[in-house]
């Protein structure tokens, strides 16, 4: 008994920074830096733009090429291997507490309550498409998986998104497009006229205030109710898929490179060959309402899931080759602050596009949009590692540590 008392203070305190897996931060890294480039739309123009580019925007010459290959190479793919990367951290944070004698329920459902908080509160005063807080609904029901199988994992992660495809077309097809007056209304909604879209605009571009206020009666109980009918199962499906990936050593570059060579060509040459297509299916299709949120929304996040499983192959690749270090070392960096760099991405964006900042929502067009990615992408691999020289978590990481072990976590790294 006298041992057991004496080693219980051990189970206390998150992963040290010198037992992290490198490959997994440079992976958490570029995920976040790739979030960046989809969801500046969403700051930066009316929300809709982000997923039919057709609703507001120029799309000529560079600002067509700017689009046409952020809804390819980008949107979608990077959240699907950040929500991966989500599973796999549940699994990894579980097998640490196990490893020092604890219990990890007692440290997860409080981490995943204040994922939660965090999240909303970065929603309703930043950031409208926030969805932290979706992941910590979800990541309470990953949590019971989390000792599956790497084969149950992958089988019940592809029955998720199965479910999730099913459960959307089902809604759109009986909700939706069941009436022609329902129809009329939502091809409004999805291509709006200038009148809805200059008073969207306004209300970003206007007082703080009431844009809080506004998102509060749009997401009156934090979680848009729909996110429990359909939506939950695709970010579940993703947290499975990270957590088989993780115990199978897809996501610490543990398998030889012949696995990862063959993961590469087959996922990314299928995946970029299916994003390609859902974009020319588009736009044959003028973008229309009815193919979009149908056949367009299933070949689009079939594509995304496929192609991001081929940036998770190239990415290791390039790990284990050693490789391009100095700029893998930053992404590490960043990675490792994703939750900070996340946050901080949602406060500058709003600052740059809404009212109380400059105020230039719906003012700056799609190639300008994206050196303020390239811009915002240098400062946050600049200053990542040297903040980590001096501390050994970004400040809401170790926030989030304190508020989930209910102790302050050392800061600052000692000599």
């Amino acid at each position: 008994m006298t041992t057991k008392s004496k080693e219980k203070p051990v189970m206390v305190g998150p992963m040290l920074p010198g037992k992290r897996i490198i490959s997994l931060d440079v992976l958490r890294g570029i995920a976040i830096m790739g979030i960046l480039a989809a969801n500046i739309q969403i700051s930066s123009m009316i929300q809709l733009a982000e997923v039919n580019p057709t609703a507001y925007g120029d799309l000529t010459g560079l600002n067509y090429v700017v689009a046409m290959l952020t809804h390819i190479l980008v949107t979608r793919k990077f959240w699907a291997i950040f929500n991966m990367l989500f599973g796999a951290g549940i699994v990894m944070m579980s097998e640490n507490i196990l490893s020092k004698g604890g219990n990890p329920a007692i440290r997860h459902y409080p981490r995943m309550f204040w994922l939660f908080v965090i999240g909303s509160i970065h929603h309703y005063l930043f950031y409208p498409g926030e969805i932290l807080a979706y992941y910590a609904v979800a990541g309470l029901f990953a949590y019971f998986c989390r000792k599956l199988s790497p084969k149950k994992l992958l089988i019940y992660g592809l029955l998720f998104l199965f479910l999730d495809t099913s459960f959307g077309v089902m809604w759109q097809t009986t909700m939706n497009l069941r009436s022609e007056e329902n129809l009329k209304l939502i091809e409004q909604m999805w291509q709006p006229n200038k009148e809805n879209v200059e008073a969207e605009l306004s209300r970003y571009r206007g007082p703080w205030g009431k844009d809080i206020v506004y998102r509060f009666k749009v997401r009156r109980w934090f979680i848009d109710k729909n996110f429990y009918i359909y939506s939950i199962w695709s970010v579940l499906g993703r947290m499975l898929l990270g957590m088989a990936l993780f115990k199978w050593g897809i996501l610490t570059a543990a398998r030889r490179k012949k696995t990862f060579r063959i993961l590469f060509y087959s996922c990314f040459g299928i995946g970029l060959a299916v994003a390609t297509l859902a974009w020319v299916l588009h736009s044959l299709h003028g973008w229309n309402f009815k193919y979009s949120q149908i056949l367009g929304y299933i070949i689009t996040g079939w594509g995304g899931i496929i192609l991001a499983v081929g940036y998770i192959a190239a990415i290791m690749l390039i790990c284990m080759a050693g490789k391009l270090k100095n700029l893998a070392d930053r992404f590490a960096a960043a990675g490792r602050m994703a939750f900070t760099n996340y946050l901080m991405q949602g406060v500058i964006c709003s600052f740059i596009f809404y009212g109380y900042g400059f105020g230039l929502v719906g003012k700056v067009e799609r190639v300008w949009q994206i050196l303020i990615v390239f811009a915002v992408w240098i400062f946050q691999l600049w200053y990542s590692p040297l903040w980590l020289k001096r501390f050994r978590f970004g400040p809401v990481e170790w926030l989030w540590r304190s508020l989930t072990y209910w102790k302050l976590q050392p800061m600052k790294k000692t000599s």
